[in-house]
């Protein structure tokens, strides 16, 4: 769901591109609950921090979206132009090639202008739904599934490079994980399918 110098009127094999990264800051989040879930669980996509046996990060992430409600989904609104006829995304059929992003909860405030768009810059890590690889023209959409976010799984292009980093190497703080789709203008910020709940990795 190789970066680019400047944006493009097509989308790129793998959402990237110039933009600065954010760390994540922990502002905000109750002190008796420093791991885990913080918010409601949200039915579209979901994540959950932890740990493998030898003590190294993962986030298990649930994705469920095969019969999405457009009228009550929660998305998050960051259309960048208000001429885009693809954003909002009104077909919300499950695509090959929609991906999940791990983000921090400070990408939210907008960057570098009040008017500018949340989650304006890339995640810090991120995969197709697919997980397995660079599913974007496979024949069919993963929309129901369960991943392990891992390093020894992870495909290396969402997970290396400039903007991305391992699941392992997150620094603590808080975080939130989005749905989104390639398609339109060029990116970021990706269209967004639909949100998922914030989590705190210690």
């Amino acid at each position: 769901m190789t970066p680019t110098a400047s944006p493009t009127s097509q989308p790129t094999d793998a959402p990237t591109t110039a933009s600065p990264t954010f760390a994540p800051t922990a502002s905000g989040v109750p002190s008796q609950a420093p791991t885990g879930i913080i918010d409601t669980i949200l039915p579209c996509i979901q994540a959950v921090p932890g740990k493998d046996s030898n003590g190294s990060i993962i986030i298990t992430v649930d994705i469920h979206y095969s019969n999405l409600d457009p009228d009550t989904r929660d998305y998050v609104d960051n259309c960048e132009r208000d001429d885009d006829p693809h954003c909002p995304i009104t077909d919300l059929t499950p695509l090959p090639s929609d991906w999940f992003g791990i983000y921090p909860c400070s990408a939210r405030d907008p960057w570098p202008l009040a008017s500018s768009p949340s989650f304006n810059f890339q995640p810090m890590a991120w995969a197709y739904t697919c997980y397995t690889g660079n599913c974007r023209r496979a024949e069919n959409a993963t929309s129901d599934t369960t991943i392990v976010f891992a390093d020894d799984t992870a495909p290396l292009f969402g997970t290396e490079g400039y903007f991305h980093q391992p699941v392992s190497t997150l620094p603590p703080g808080c975080y939130t994980v989005l749905l989104n789709r390639i398609e339109g203008w060029s990116a970021p910020p990706y269209y967004n399918i639909c949100a998922g709940n914030d989590f705190v990795i210690e």
